[in-house]
């Protein structure tokens, strides 16, 4: 089982009578996925038609696994889970204002004070993050998984493990705070 089924904020494992009625609905639809997953991978040509089928299988497996933005929140127990959330960065709508450079702030304290404030892992992902971008499109090129945000557009993802309230808590800050720095408007005017 993944980083939060069966286990306390704390790392302990719950008594058996804590087990929640979704803990084994959760265990049979993973079967389900991988079973699924698995007659796609052998049904070669056929299979590869379905990449996407295949990859939105493998994305829903890993959020089960991982307690990931799940569906249904218990919060009479402190079962942490993952939240994560992509927020879009309006650079395609103001081209000549430098977003990235205002939420990494001066020499990346912004960003950094945004992470330790509200206890969230912030980062800066997609096309146009780095000053490089031939770069960005030789890693994209490569083929590794790792850089694949580079083929998206320009967005600041946020994540944080902990229980429901607090998680949702931690994101809203972080959204209080990005809802401000991507307004194309200098610290100058």
């Amino acid at each position: 089982l993944g980083y939060g089924y069966g286990t306390s904020a704390f790392g302990a494992a719950f008594p058996a009578d804590m087990s929640s009625p979704l803990d084994a609905e959760i265990q049979i639809v993973l079967r389900e996925i991988h079973g699924e997953v698995q007659l796609l991978e052998q049904s070669g040509e056929y299979g590869e038609q379905f990449k996407n089928a295949r990859r939105l299988l493998a994305t829903e497996a890993t959020k089960l696994e991982n307690n990931i933005d799940p569906e249904w929140l218990e919060v009479d127990i402190n079962k942490p889970i993952k939240v994560t959330k992509k927020i879009l960065v309006p650079s395609f709508r103001h081209q000549k204002f430098n977003f990235v450079g205002k939420v990494l702030g001066p020499k990346g304290t912004t960003l950094q004070n945004i992470a330790k404030t509200y206890k969230c892992h912030v980062y800066i992902l997609g096309r146009g993050s780095t000053r490089d971008r031939a770069k960005e499109q030789e890693l994209l090129a490569g083929g590794d998984p790792q850089y694949a945000h580079y083929g998206g557009p320009l967005h600041v993802k946020v994540e944080t493990t902990a229980p429901p309230a607090v998680a949702y808590q931690r994101v809203a800050g972080v959204l209080n705070v990005l809802s401000e720095l991507l307004q194309p408007v200098s610290f100058f005017n």
